[in-house]
């Protein structure tokens, strides 16, 4: 399992130092790069966050591992959106890290859609 963290954020890290090398050469698509690489990276340990939270699947019931894996992929999003616009920041990179942290936003909001979809429909049958 650790393996697999560290490959995936060596990576993270080598299209990051690309995309920012990119940017310095004067390349306008940097924040297309930016996505690619945050809707890469989370699907990745999404996929790795799933063995990890094994033991909370017959916890849930049926249907738990949705809501675990989901729960799982809006802290990886959320944390590692923060490391790489924090990473960006320090490097004097403002607007690339201001476009890393709307895109991890972004991916958070679509993780949650369906759900937020469910909640609705639950309440509306309790009204």
């Amino acid at each position: 399992m650790t393996e697999v963290f560290v490959k995936n954020l060596g990576v993270i890290v080598i299209c990051l130092i690309a995309v920012i090398l990119l940017r310095n050469f004067g390349f306008k698509g940097v924040p297309v790069l930016i996505s690619v690489v945050m809707v890469g990276a989370t699907s990745a340990y999404a996929g790795a966050l799933g063995g990890v939270f094994s033991d909370l699947y017959g916890a849930l019931g049926q249907g738990g591992e949705e809501y675990v894996a989901a729960a799982a992929r809006l802290v990886g999003v959320g944390y590692l959106s923060g490391v790489v616009s924090d990473v960006c920041r320090e490097n004097g990179e403002n607007g690339l890290a201001s476009a890393v942290s709307s895109v991890g936003r972004l991916e958070m909001l679509l993780i949650t859609l369906p759900y937020i979809g469910r909640i609705i429909a639950i309440v509306a049958e309790g009204i």
